[in-house]
C-alpha cells in the first residue's frame, strides 16, 4: 500500500516535509508536469483516502503526513528506497495470482489494554505493509519488516510485547 510513481506518492512526499494548506498542496502538485491537469476534486479525494488509511492528518494548520506514514516510510531522504522495499515486499508474496509461502513473517503480540492506542498504531502499520490478520493478535505478511518500522515500534516502547517469526513453506509441516 505504499504507492510508488503515482499521484498518491507525490502527495505523500509533499506532506512529509511540513504541514501545508490545501492550496499549497494543490500548487505543489501542479508543479509536477504529469499532474498539472489533475482536478481539485481528485486532489481532495486522494487526501481523503490518505486520511482514511491513516497516512495523512488534517489539522487546523493544514495537511501533513501522519506519524504512521513517517514511521512506515522512514526518513524523508530514504522515501523512495523504503517505498520500493515495501512495494517489493507486497509483491513478493504473490506469484501468478497465487500466494507463495516463502519469506513470510508472522507477527504475534499481547499488548496490554492500557496501551490500546499503541496497539492500534501497530495494526495500522501492519495493514499498510501488506499484512493480513489470521486470528486475534496474529498477523502474517511479507518479510522482512522495514527497519524503520521496527525502530518506530521501539520508540513506542512496545517491542517487548511483540514476537516476530520468519517462515518458509518448508518450515510448515
Amino acid at each position: 500500500m505504499i504507492y510508488r510513481g503515482t499521484f498518491t506518492e507525490i502527495l505523500l512526499k509533499i506532506l512529509l516535509y511540513k504541514t501545508h494548506t490545501f492550496r499549497q498542496v494543490e500548487e505543489m502538485v501542479r508543479r509536477h508536469r504529469q499532474f498539472e491537469d489533475v482536478s481539485t476534486d481528485s486532489i481532495r479525494s486522494t487526501l481523503s483516502r490518505l486520511k482514511k488509511k491513516k497516512l495523512a492528518v488534517k489539522t487546523s494548520a493544514g495537511w501533513s503526513a501522519s506519524n504512521l506514514a513517517l514511521a512506515t516510510l522512514g526518513s524523508r531522504s530514504d522515501f523512495n528506497k523504503i517505498s520500493r522495499q515495501a512495494t517489493k515486499n507486497n509483491q513478493k508474496g504473490k506469484s501468478r495470482g497465487k500466494e507463495v509461502d516463502e519469506d513470510r513473517m508472522i507477527v504475534m503480540y499481547d499488548i496490554p489494554e492500557k496501551l490500546r492506542s499503541k496497539r492500534d498504531r501497530l495494526r495500522d502499520g501492519l495493514k499498510i505493509l501488506g499484512f493480513k490478520q489470521k486470528q486475534q493478535s496474529v498477523w502474517i505478511g511479507p518479510a522482512p519488516l522495514p527497519r524503520e518500522f521496527v525502530e518506530f515500534l521501539g520508540e513506542l516502547r512496545i517491542l517487548k510485547y511483540i514476537n516476530f517469526f520468519q517462515v518458509k513453506s518448508e518450515d510448515i509441516v
